[in-house]
């Protein structure tokens, strides 16, 4: 479809498409990655053992990076042939990322190379993002749906906050991710589809569609 609308220089049809993209992205992304990092030592350590229990920072930092991949930041420079910009972005981010990874690797050891990797990630994003804003023309308020991510953090946020009742203390690392999983996740869904972000029909339309297949 973008590379449709860029073949006719649809930039607003383009962005709309692109905009049901990464809200259809973010609808999954956010609420999976606050989980992931507020449940990442008991993560690790039910898959690798307690011994691994220090390493979720470094988990918790690198998953960070899925926000700025929902955001789908190259699509629209590569669907309307703008590669340099893309090159660009790369080639500052390669340049920039050497004396950083340099220093916090120095400094920092295995965390310092997690933040390398999620500043490099950034500066990246952040370029080519704002390469993709000077193709649109767009203004920064319209041109990513940012009340949109808002109001999905604060809903991921509050059903989080309902796992503060499970005491770690008092039962083992399975049962504490599939009873965290069990009230986290079907509250979240009620109150997706309580307040419009998802649809009953979308999701009989996408379930018969990959049934079909």
């Amino acid at each position: 479809r973008l590379s449709q609308f860029s073949k006719n220089n649809n930039l607003l049809k383009a962005h709309r498409l692109w905009v049901k993209m990464i809200k259809a992205n973010a609808m999954i992304t956010i609420p999976t990655v606050l989980f992931l990092i507020y449940t990442a030592p008991e993560f690790i350590s039910l898959l690798f053992t307690s011994e691994y229990r220090d390493s979720a920072l470094v988990f918790q930092i690198s998953i960070l990076t899925l926000f700025l991949q929902m955001l789908g930041y190259g699509y629209l420079l590569r669907a309307f042939a703008r590669t340099k910009s893309v090159l660009k972005a790369n080639l500052i981010r390669t340049i920039i990322a050497v004396p950083v990874g340099y220093f916090l690797i120095k400094q920092f050891g295995v965390y310092g190379a997690s933040m390398l990797f999620l500043f490099s990630f950034s500066l990246n994003t952040i370029i080519q993002l704002y390469e993709t804003k000077k193709l649109l023309k767009i203004n920064f308020k319209a041109f990513i749906p940012w009340n949109y991510f808002l109001k999905l953090f604060l809903i991921s946020s509050f059903c989080l906050c309902l796992l503060f009742i499970i005491d770690i203390n008092k039962v083992n690392l399975f049962n504490y991710m599939l009873t965290s999983s069990i009230i986290y996740f079907p509250i979240l869904f009620i109150i997706l589809v309580k307040y419009k972000f998802l649809k009953i029909e979308d999701i009989k339309e996408t379930v018969y569609k990959v049934f079909k297949k």
